[in-house]
């Protein structure tokens, strides 16, 4: 594999996860400060944050990994390791001041990569029909 189709396809995921990484280092966001804001639309405004960024984590995942796997191994595969990293980050956020890893958001993180990858599976699995 060249090192430009390399950067092309590992460039993205990795720098979602780094993304993320930082983005767990914050203590408070600007949207919790604004008191306008409800408690409610606080939480569902950064769980939608949530589902997009692992379904698009889990895209980025499959799209490098089906380079060299199958749909089928490349989606769980891709799986596997957005969960890894669902967990990881929820763990690394208890070590945040303000911050709390929840299994909450290890499932919404996991849906949403599920829904991702059925979403790929069902394009595909009807490609070939």
């Amino acid at each position: 594999m060249k090192f430009k189709q390399l950067i092309y396809l590992y460039a993205p995921p990795v720098l979602l996860m780094i993304l993320i990484y930082y983005l767990s280092l914050q203590s408070s966001f600007p949207v919790v400060n604004d008191q306008n804001l409800s408690y409610w639309t606080d939480f569902v405004l950064k769980k939608i944050a949530h589902m997009f960024v692992y379904g698009l984590l889990m895209f980025f995942w499959f799209r490098a990994l089906n380079d060299k796997l199958s749909v089928k191994e490349a989606l769980i595969l891709a799986l596997v390791i957005v969960v890894i990293y669902a967990v990881s980050d929820e763990l690394h956020q208890t070590f945040v001041p303000e911050r709390e890893g929840t299994i909450r958001d290890v499932l919404i993180d996991s849906v949403s990569a599920l829904i991702v990858g059925w979403s790929i599976f069902s394009k595909q699995k009807n490609a070939s029909i």
